[in-house]
């Protein structure tokens, strides 16, 4: 028996039986292009000129594939021929950029971009790269005292009395701190609860718990900070204007100096890599440029050895390496990694970790622009500095003092996290923990 076949209405649709009512939009365009006879003798400028028609008379809307189906005169096996693809057809009929059209935009919004980030990194970064170096011309033995990865709130307690009592009884003239001294978990690649997200009191904690004691301590050390993949974050945010912006809010109109605390603690910042650089691989070659070199023998950078052909510090990977390398008229040259001062069992590893926590101590003889590196390498409960011992449960005054500081900023900073997190709401706060919300006075 011969099947009836459909009729187009005034309106350009086909009419629907009881079971097409029941189809979807894309069910339909699809039943409308299968009742469409290929058409042979159709030109390009035909099936074109049909594609600018419906765009005409449809003047509010956006000529789709399926869109065409329904209320174009040509089946697809008609235009797909000449053009394969309906973004190659509209760009044929200039309902939308070409390929040329389209690469000339994303080259106009990359410079664009890049004039901001160079904006950003002249107005911001720049008047801070050795503002406080010291001046004058040292001669002799140079010590400095270099740390990194302390990840702000995920910072080990006992390492960072360590590294601080370190510092006041060395009196280091260079303290480097040598990358990702802020954690940056609101900008990280991990799972991130945006109503978790507390900058202020992450930046006040370095700034009242890290870079405070130290120039305490050691009022009279240059203290220079290189940026570290974990602040490139902030940086790369802070120069594009990110859409990622709820975690920048309560950070309004703060200048980057406030931000790092550069001015208040007197702290050189070390920064060269460009903000415009988004994806992985453009991020790690702009981070390698973050690197100082000290009394033309020593380099400090994060991200590790990048052949300098000298004695070398970095961080970064959280786990202590050393090799040697022979000059013939420098000596050994060593590449030396540092362990970590954050926690080795941080709240966002998904594994057991292999880190372990360490710092180094530098001797430089600025004469001879030899250098010596002890890499400071903590057991579980004790390390050695240079013969002293300190132990994670000591009652030595200054060590719990700088531990119980720490560790109340950091429960009181939790506390508030809880507050904003569960917003008094009760079904949020068993998310977050009713017991803690409760104890927190949350809800």
């Amino acid at each position: 028996m011969a099947t009836r076949k459909n009729k187009r209405t005034d309106a350009g649709q086909i009419p629907q039986t009881p079971k097409q009512e029941k189809l979807s939009a894309s069910e339909l365009a699809n039943l409308r292009d299968r009742g469409k006879a290929f058409d042979p003798t159709a030109t390009k400028m035909d099936v074109v000129e049909d594609l600018r028609r419906v765009q005409e008379e449809h003047p509010n809307k956006s000529v789709s594939r399926n869109f065409y189906r329904m209320h174009g005169q040509y089946s697809e096996k008609t235009w797909s021929r000449y053009f394969g693809t309906m973004e190659e057809f509209r760009s044929e009929a200039k309902l939308q950029l070409n390929r040329s059209g389209r690469k000339l935009e994303k080259d106009i919004a990359r410079h664009a971009s890049l004039d901001e980030a160079r904006r950003f990194y002249r107005l911001q970064i720049e008047p801070w790269l050795g503002k406080y170096e010291k001046k004058e011309v040292r001669k002799g033995m140079v010590k400095l005292v270099v740390g990194s990865d302390f990840h702000d709130i995920e910072v080990d307690l006992f390492a960072l009395a360590v590294f601080i009592d370190t510092c006041k009884v060395e009196q280091p003239d260079i303290i480097v701190l040598n990358g990702d001294i802020f954690d940056m978990y609101e900008f990280s690649r991990f799972d991130r609860d945006p109503r978790k997200i507390n900058l202020r009191a992450r930046f006040e904690f370095v700034h009242n718990n890290i870079f405070a004691p130290l120039r305490k301590a050691c009022p009279n050390a240059q203290i220079d900070l290189i940026i570290g993949n974990h602040e490139h974050r902030i940086l790369r945010h802070l120069a594009g204007a990110s859409p990622d912006i709820l975690p920048l809010l309560e950070l309004n109109n703060i200048s980057l100096s406030e931000l790092l605390g550069l001015d208040k603690f007197e702290i050189n910042l070390v920064s060269k890599g460009s903000t415009a650089a988004f994806q992985p691989k453009e991020i790690r070659a702009e981070m390698a440029k973050n690197w100082k070199m000290y009394f033309n023998c020593l380099v400090c950078n994060h991200t590790g050895d990048e052949n300098f052909g000298v004695t070398c510090i970095s961080g970064h990977i959280h786990k202590p390496k050393m090799s040697t390398k022979v000059h013939v008229k420098e000596g050994p040259v060593n590449n030396v990694v540092t362990g970590c001062m954050c926690k080795p069992d941080a709240d966002y590893t998904i594994r057991k970790t292999d880190w372990q926590l360490g710092f180094a101590i530098a001797y430089v003889d600025a004469n001879s622009e030899r250098v010596q590196v002890n890499n400071v390498l903590f057991n579980d409960n004790f390390v050695n500095v240079n013969g002293r011992y300190y132990f994670r449960d000591s009652e030595d005054a200054f060590l719990r003092d700088t531990a119980t500081t720490a560790q109340g900023a950091i429960d009181a900073m939790k506390r508030k996290e809880l507050q904003g997190f569960v917003n008094n709401d009760l079904e949020t706060a068993e998310v977050a923990g009713l017991e803690k919300a409760k104890k927190a006075r949350a809800i």
